[in-house]
């Protein structure tokens, strides 16, 4: 592995990263820094595992087509290639990018507040993703998806060793 890392250390600092980007949710810079980590383990796992233990990758037979058996794992990991993407290219040209913008927004959320769980309403900033087909999503509940994702696949496929 490049610079003597292995696939569990790129988990560890995506784990960080999110660890920091949860401290600050506004912050694209450690969201891109999130969808960076995340899109780059399918190709960091495979370069350690694709030849020495291929069914630690599903036998499949190259990184793209294990990241595309990841694909079928969680839509996640396929929204952070799509944010990782547009961080450096702003515009792509894959049929199968399905993300159309990643800004921060301003929106109502309900509260629940007090002993009787009243649901209070007030405005707040989150970053929200819009896709294709017009609907919208916290890159909270992405990250969140991803990461979790990320550490179940290392704990079922026994890939921190």
């Amino acid at each position: 592995m490049s610079l003597g890392l292995k696939a569990a250390d790129y988990l560890t600092m995506l784990n960080d990263e999110y660890a920091e980007y949860k401290a600050q949710p506004l912050s694209m810079r450690k969201a891109i820094n999130c969808c960076a980590l995340a899109n780059s383990l399918p190709e960091i796992v495979y370069a350690q595992y694709g030849s020495s233990n291929p069914l630690k990758v599903h036998n499949t037979t190259s990184q793209y087509a294990y990241r595309d058996y990841l694909r079928t794992q969680s839509e996640a990991h396929h929204t952070v290639r799509d944010l990782c993407d547009f961080s450096k290219h702003a515009v792509l040209d894959r049929k199968s990018v399905n993300v159309r913008t990643a800004a921060q927004q301003k929106r109502l959320e309900g509260f629940f507040q007090g002993l009787l769980a009243l649901t209070t309403t007030r405005e707040v900033e989150r970053l929200i993703v819009t896709f294709r087909d017009g609907t919208e999503k916290i890159i909270d509940e992405i990250l969140n998806e991803a990461v979790t994702y990320w550490n179940a696949i290392f704990s079922r496929d026994g890939l921190s060793a």
